[in-house]
């Protein structure tokens, strides 16, 4: 005589049985089952698992900390060598740790501002550096390299990361799960842009012209995480050949500004 469990596994549920068995002979002795909830959640058909969002809340923060993280090692070095104006550790400090962004260094903000009119355009200044011997020892030339290298990994997306600063605290302390995806998929958006737009900065600095390919595989992720938020759209081009790299930045900018609106 010998007693025999059986197991059966569900996606959300374990039953069991056990028998004992005689010869050829079974006699049923206990059985049960065992529901949990699902591992998965289910939209509009299709089966997502339920760490999905926070996996991709959690890689999307660490990428933007991980941005603005070399943007403050790059200012502590532009500082120390005199390439911009003096920033104290505290207030990289307090950037790093609380989100301060050091806006009341008058000096410091009236060099990274930007001003067409005034002719401060770091792009301008990029071009100095590349161009045109810049004399160590004038103050305005080490801030017009410091700039240029700030520009490079600033990339002309302050705005979009201290968005995602905002929404990623909006994340953490929201009141729902449903409230925290819609946060998440926003988030989505943003983030396509700042590394496609990242990803032509990097291709325009070697190039003063980029295929038109590329504005079309950058609009075309957006586009993918836009109707994962809900918003209906088409990109319709008959760009070919090469543009100016500027002007596929515009261009990119442009799309992202709409974009954006639909958003809210």
């Amino acid at each position: 005589m010998k007693r025999i469990l059986g197991i059966d596994t569900g996606t959300n549920s374990l039953g069991w049985a056990i028998v004992e068995k005689e010869d050829d002979d079974y006699q049923l002795l206990d059985k049960g089952v065992n529901i949990f909830q699902e591992g998965v959640k289910i939209e509009k058909g299709i089966e997502a698992s339920k760490a999905a969002d926070r996996t991709s809340h959690r890689s999307i923060r660490i990428r933007y900390y991980r941005i603005k993280l070399r943007k403050i090692r790059l200012l502590r070095i532009l500082s120390d060598n005199h390439l911009c104006p003096p920033l104290s550790t505290s207030e990289l400090s307090l950037w790093r740790q609380k989100k301060e962004y050091p806006n009341t260094n008058e000096l410091f903000m009236q060099w990274q501002r930007t001003d067409d009119r005034e002719g401060k355009n770091p792009y301008a200044d990029r071009h100095r550096c590349l161009h045109e011997k810049l004399d160590m020892d004038n103050i305005n030339d080490r801030y017009v390299l410091g700039r240029a290298f700030y520009h490079i990994i600033q990339r002309n997306t302050e705005k979009q990361i201290l968005l995602m600063d905002k929404m990623i605290e909006q994340a953490e302390n929201a009141d729902s799960d449903e409230e925290r995806r819609h946060i998440l998929k926003k988030m989505l958006v943003i983030g396509a842009y700042l590394k496609r737009r990242s990803n032509l900065v990097f291709l325009s600095d070697k190039d003063s012209v980029l295929e038109a390919k590329e504005l079309e595989l950058s609009i075309g992720e957006s586009i993918n995480n836009l109707e994962t938020f809900g918003v209906t759209c088409g990109f319709l081009s008959e760009l070919t050949g090469t543009i100016l790299a500027r002007n596929v930045i515009a261009m990119y900018d442009f799309f992202e500004e709409i974009a954006e609106r639909s958003l809210d």
